[in-house]
């Protein structure tokens, strides 16, 4: 890369004005990346800050519908990058600059087994069990794939949850 013929910031997509050009490098090896603005050149010795945020089976079906909306936020400073094994099929989706991000995971590919038979597994929560046990069957419905929306309930109230029910389905 040459610093003088470089236009852009070597971060972003953003034009470098002749006065405001400094050379970007990396602090521990010394190795040149490129010209960039004073802003950016301050902002990247900084650490990355990196937010895991994780789908259960996103890589199938939830990240379609994220990949959607992030592209609609996607700015100057702020760029989705997908990390696939397929077309269809999504390990990882960064969205943010290079020095905060979020990082939507799918938590299914760390797990050796499917989530009802993780959950069938773990049968001794003594702590959340003493936190909850005012709240109703709320362990079994913890501990189940699906949350049962007839049997569970938080209140003791029987009337508490008619307020929520549209006038048709009453």
């Amino acid at each position: 890369m040459n610093f003088k013929k470089q236009l852009n910031v070597i971060f972003v997509e953003k034009s470098l004005k002749e006065n405001n050009k400094v050379r970007e490098h990396d602090h521990l090896s010394g190795k040149y990346r490129g010209a960039a603005c004073q802003s950016c050149n301050t902002k990247e010795g900084k650490a990355t800050k990196l937010i895991p945020v994780f789908f259960h089976n996103g890589s199938n079906y939830d990240f379609h519908f994220l990949i959607e909306e992030l592209m609609k936020h996607e700015d100057e400073y702020n760029k989705v990058k997908l990390l696939s094994k397929n077309s269809e099929n999504y390990i990882s989706i960064d969205y943010g600059s290079y020095n905060r991000k979020l990082r939507f995971l799918d938590s299914y590919r760390f797990m050796l087994k499917g989530l009802s038979d993780v959950a069938k597994s773990m049968d001794d929560f003594p702590i959340l069990e003493k936190e909850f046990e005012d709240a109703n069957n709320f362990m079994d419905g913890l501990c189940q794939k699906k949350l049962p929306t007839k049997d569970f309930k938080w209140e003791e109230d029987p009337n508490y949850y008619k307020k929520f029910q549209k006038e048709e389905d009453v």
